[in-house]
């Protein structure tokens, strides 16, 4: 994805609608909600906090368009008051005798099962059943350092996790994720991690800009230009139809890549 180098970022916003009001208010947290997700479904949310926990939201779209949800529990509650869900706890599978070391970094919900990843500061990923609140498959040194971001893609059939020690590793569900499919170095460490839904490519940061990898075969099949500002990328996600690619950057610009414009260096 090239870029001229005298591009400067528009200094008023586009013609775009801003959301004042929110639908739905989710509180309960007692520390910093760093990730977020819609479990299989639609009609719940997960979320992960620096609090340590991560809980589970039925949302009532119909009846709750403009309530607060709270609550006082643990992993998988945040619910609505009149619809309590039990609690579970991240805390049960802290590993590092630590709380610090198990503080979850990243969710993701399977796009069909009612199952959901969540990676932490000990350097593993978890996958939770929501179904029956309890651990299935537990990756303890899935990375050297902290585990950043552990990712569905979409078919559902792999992971795909980063962590601080610069890796982006790639595991099947098929197998029994004892050891990765694929190990590819990152130039930086790779804080959000999103698979293409069509092709299963992944974009991976770089000391400058990033690089987009073929997650069959890791394989590097394209390069996305260095951000006018020169920042790390922070995030990315790919449109449905792949045609365009959206990445965030740490200085807080965000940016969109067109594949139609032919700025993928293939």
């Amino acid at each position: 994805f090239p870029q001229d180098e005298d591009f400067e970022p528009p200094s008023q916003p586009f013609n775009t609608p801003f959301v004042r009001m929110p639908l739905l208010e989710l509180k309960g947290h007692r520390g910093v909600v760093i990730a977020a997700d819609f479990l299989a479904g639609g009609d719940r949310v997960i979320t992960a906090s620096w609090d340590r926990t991560a809980r589970l939201w039925p949302l009532h779209l119909s009846t709750a368009a403009s309530s607060s949800f709270s609550s006082s529990t643990n992993l998988g509650d945040g619910t609505v008051t009149h619809n309590p869900a039990p609690p579970i706890s991240i805390q049960q599978v802290e590993t590092g005798g630590s709380g610090e070391r198990c503080r979850p970094t990243n969710i993701s919900a399977h796009p069909s099962s009612p199952i959901a990843v969540i990676s932490s500061t000990d350097g593993a990923f978890r996958i939770w059943d929501m179904r029956v609140q309890h651990i299935v498959v537990e990756v303890p040194q899935a990375h050297s350092e902290s585990c950043l971001t552990a990712v569905f893609s979409p078919d559902g059939e792999m992971i795909v996790s980063g962590g601080a020690d610069k890796h982006v590793k790639i595991w099947d569900m098929r197998s029994s994720l004892k050891n990765s499919r694929l190990d590819i170095r990152a130039g930086a460490p790779p804080n959000r991690l999103n698979v293409s839904p069509n092709s299963h490519s992944i974009v991976i940061p770089q000391d400058e800009g990033a690089s987009v990898f073929d997650s069959n075969t890791g394989k590097r099949i394209g390069k996305v230009a260095k951000h006018p500002r020169a920042s790390v990328l922070s995030a990315n996600c790919w449109s449905y139809n792949e045609a365009s690619l959206y990445t965030a950057t740490f200085d807080g610009v965000i940016s969109v890549w067109s594949k139609s414009a032919s700025l993928l260096a293939l």
